[in-house]
């Protein structure tokens, strides 16, 4: 399976670089020791990666998720639910929820015996990952404007263009291996045009997309990405542009290019590697 053999490959990804960003102890922790380190995501995460899979696989899409109509406040055995339905194991759905009691085995029960919800443990149980059907009229809105942002992109190309979604491509860039999985790749062998494209879905305002790019340490990802097509297409031109998908209504979405040399990669960059080669895995000024 492609998606196995880009888990499995050892290689310098975007989530590693990210988390260094974040703490390079973190990294230290997670990608040189092997240790396990809970990332915690947000309740928001469950439609951002439906999005990515009704755009790029509808096949998986409709094996992995599951639509019912889930009407959940905001008290911790509700905040439980959403955890489960957003894929994690009980044990994490408990420890995400912050619940003081009743205990997990308790709450399961609990959950079992209402009729009303009861299906979400049996989907649960069978792998399946759980939306609401408010969520998959959202989905199903942001993969139209997908198509007519993708489409604005391929009418200005000819008839020689090819598309990959979630492909991996494995490269080395300063004699380091690296790895990244593009939502989209769009290359044009007649013009020599390769046209890398990441989904972000968000739910702030779109026109704030530029501050979500800072925080979120999205500009390494375009880098790195870049880079990497590079390597695959040496001799074609590279463009990078985030696709921005609104989670709310009205499920706006805008294309927007990014450019080399934005932010300071190579700053940062040379910061990893100096890490790397002493094997201290601190903060810039600590190396000093």
């Amino acid at each position: 399976m492609i998606n196995d053999d880009y888990i499995n490959k050892k290689a310098l990804s975007y989530s590693a670089l990210s988390l260094f960003r974040y703490n390079p102890r973190l990294y230290y922790i997670k990608y040189i020791l092997n240790e396990n380190y809970e990332d915690k995501k947000s309740l928001s995460f469950r439609i951002g990666s439906a999005v990515d899979d009704y755009i790029t696989d509808q096949s998986q899409f409709l094996n992995k998720y599951v639509t019912i109509d889930l009407k959940l406040g905001t008290n911790n055995k509700d905040t439980f639910i959403r955890y489960l339905c957003q894929g994690l194991s009980y044990e994490e759905a408990y420890r995400s929820s912050e619940i003081k009691r009743p205990s997990l085995d308790k709450l399961i029960l609990e959950i079992e015996n209402d009729p009303n919800i009861a299906s979400i443990i049996t989907y649960h149980k069978e792998g399946k990952v759980i939306i609401g059907k408010d969520e998959l009229k959202a989905i199903e809105k942001m993969g139209e404007d997908y198509k007519r942002m993708i489409n604005t992109i391929t009418d200005k190309l000819g008839f020689t263009f090819e598309t990959e979604y979630q492909k991996p491509v494995f490269f080395e860039y300063d004699n380091i291996e690296c790895k990244i999985k593009p939502d989209t790749l769009i290359v044009d062998h007649y013009s020599k045009k390769a046209i890398c494209i990441d989904i972000k879905t968000t739910s702030q305002p779109i026109n704030q997309s530029s501050e979500e790019i800072s925080k979120w340490n999205y500009w390494i990802e375009a880098e790195l990405y870049t880079r990497g097509v590079q390597s695959k297409y040496p001799d074609y031109e590279v463009e990078f542009y985030f696709m921005w998908l609104n989670t709310k209504f009205p499920y706006n979405g805008k294309l927007q290019r990014y450019y080399l040399g934005d932010y300071s990669f190579n700053g940062f960059w040379n910061h990893f590697k100096k890490c790397k080669e002493l094997n201290r895995w601190e903060y810039k000024d600590a190396l000093l």
